[in-house]
């Protein structure tokens, strides 16, 4: 996950989730403290999210558009790009 001050981040939660991104940590605290999960690891930039998922079997992140993507990523395209 970016960090919620991450214009990427909030056009994440506002535009595609149609939520705040406040709400979206309520949701992973309330997951995390009641012991159902672990809350998402937070990265700082865009481009430390794609190395990390390029790296990491079965990672998923949001990124904006790439002009050029790792070739360890599969990329889903979802509404307008950034």
């Amino acid at each position: 996950m970016l960090p919620p001050e991450s214009d990427i981040h909030q056009f994440f939660c506002r535009q595609l989730l149609n939520i705040y991104p406040y709400q979206l940590e309520r949701i992973w605290q309330r997951v995390v403290y009641s012991g159902q999960g672990e809350a998402p690891e937070s990265i700082n930039t865009a481009q430390a999210m794609q190395d990390i998922i390029g790296q990491t079997p079965g990672a998923i992140g949001y990124l904006p558009a790439p002009e050029k993507i790792n070739k360890n990523i599969r990329m889903i395209a979802i509404g307008e790009p950034l």
